[in-house]
């Protein structure tokens, strides 16, 4: 029996085509198991089933485990997006999911642990003491050579809400 040539844009294609033309786009190495197929914008696998586009690893839970609970979703233990290992995935929240970031050093850092950050707690300090005094945003913007917004953020308590 010859076997049948697949085509991801095969409208023949049964679940179980799709399901074996997934598992031809993952690389298995040691530990991750890598998605070598379409990437969306924030660095997922993404992958077209039942004529949705779906997380590749959110895809594997529900293959390998069942439905993701309600109010949950599918984190990643390896940190890697692409990576589609379901030992390397468990169900959290987005709480959950920000300790992690934080607790391993790969989330955007507050205020001056941020390395890519202008101003510093001094700094605001001085802007606070200016927005206070009833100065309009445009200047004191200008005055410290940043955005209008940076000043509404940090006027709201947007940013730098702790200083």
């Amino acid at each position: 029996m010859a076997l049948k040539k697949l085509s991801p844009y095969s409208k023949n294609n049964t679940d179980q085509d799709r399901i074996i033309l997934f598992w031809s786009n993952v690389k298995k190495t040691k530990s991750c198991w890598i998605w070598t197929g379409c990437i969306d914008p924030t660095g997922y696998g993404k992958f077209g089933f039942n004529h949705k586009s779906v997380r590749v690893h959110r895809f594997v839970w529900q293959l390998v485990y069942g439905p993701i609970p309600k109010d949950k979703q599918i984190n990643h233990h390896c940190d890697n997006r692409r990576c589609c290992n379901p030992k390397h995935l468990y169900v959290g929240t987005q709480k959950d999911n920000v300790r992690d970031q934080l607790r391993r050093g790969r989330r955007n850092q507050r205020g001056e642990l941020n390395n890519s950050v202008k101003l510093n707690e001094n700094t605001v300090r001085l802007i606070k003491k200016h927005i206070v005094r009833g100065v309009k945003q445009d200047i004191i913007a200008e005055k410290f050579n940043i955005a209008r917004t940076t000043v509404s953020a940090i006027s709201t308590g947007r940013s730098w809400s702790w200083v």
